[in-house]
């Protein structure tokens, strides 16, 4: 049904035919189990058209690079800084003046979900309302598995079932049948239809794509991930964007019988996936 579905959609032009967007990556350079190099990338995943600009060594353990409106975000000694998508000029500083005035201590931001900061604090993760400098929702023992922009993502120990969290409300799903739990790094879908999330199956880690309304679930077809299962949703939400193992990158659309390698060489082992456009 998924697959006829998008045929129809893709006939009456309501849904991209081709991979949208821009993707956005953190991306090291390997020679064994030394780092020779860090990376921001910037690829079109139609053309294969690739830029990067090195990054300090080290940059890439503290967080992921990442996409915001047209500019690209990369931790810097203890502060974020931002570059265009063209990656050129000087790198400029973003602003993180709200953190001591209204955050507890030894917080991580994650984004922004429905207005509020979704962040992280002992264990912890948290809605936070700035204007009254508490939390409107917080989740023990909670894994982050996604964020988006009305809602994100979690599980607890085990990885047995998962959380997702929207403005409508909160629901629970089961693991993906015939799959053991692995939840890294996974992805909402922009219109938040949908929620990908690594898992394993058969001894390879995988991409799962869970159907919120219904809670059924997709292995996606070809590709197996890579070591950081990194991944994301094109802006139009039909195209699921990761890393495959060596320097391979995949798309896959809504329903397809199976993923399609980009023409895009990241020149690298990535370790975290955006988009923009």
């Amino acid at each position: 049904m998924g697959k006829l579905l998008t045929i129809a959609l893709v006939a009456a032009g309501l849904a991209p035919a081709e991979p949208d967007g821009v993707l956005v990556m953190g991306v090291v350079e390997r020679g064994g189990s030394v780092v020779h190099a860090e990376r921001a990338v910037v690829a079109n995943p139609r053309t294969g058209e690739v830029r990067a600009r090195r990054l300090a060594g080290g940059t890439l353990c503290y967080g992921e690079v990442t996409a915001a409106g047209d500019r690209v975000m990369y931790p810097n000694d203890g502060r974020r800084l931002s570059l265009p998508l063209s990656l050129e000029g000087a790198p400029r500083p973003v602003s993180d003046a709200w953190r001591e005035a209204w955050l507890p201590d030894w917080t991580a931001v994650h984004g922004v979900v429905a207005g509020r900061l979704l962040i992280e604090s002992r264990r912890r993760l948290m809605l936070w309302d700035r204007e009254r400098g508490q939390p409107v929702r917080t989740i023990r023992s909670a894994w982050l598995l996604a964020a988006g922009r009305a809602g994100f993502a979690w599980c607890g120990p085990g990885c047995r079932t998962l959380g997702v969290w929207s403005p409508d409300g909160e629901r629970r799903f089961r693991s993906p049948p015939g799959t053991t739990p692995y939840f890294g790094e996974g992805a909402l879908s922009p219109d938040g239809v949908r929620l990908a999330v690594p898992v394993t199956k058969g001894g390879r880690q995988r991409a799962a794509v869970l159907e919120l309304a219904s809670g059924s679930w997709t292995i996606v077809p070809g590709g197996t991930l890579g070591d950081y299962t990194a991944m994301d949703w094109a802006p139009s939400s039909e195209w699921l964007y990761f890393a495959g193992r060596g320097r391979r990158l995949f798309a896959w659309q809504v329903g397809a019988p199976a993923a399609t390698r980009l023409p895009a060489d990241p020149d690298g082992t990535v370790m975290s996936i955006a988009t923009a456009g």
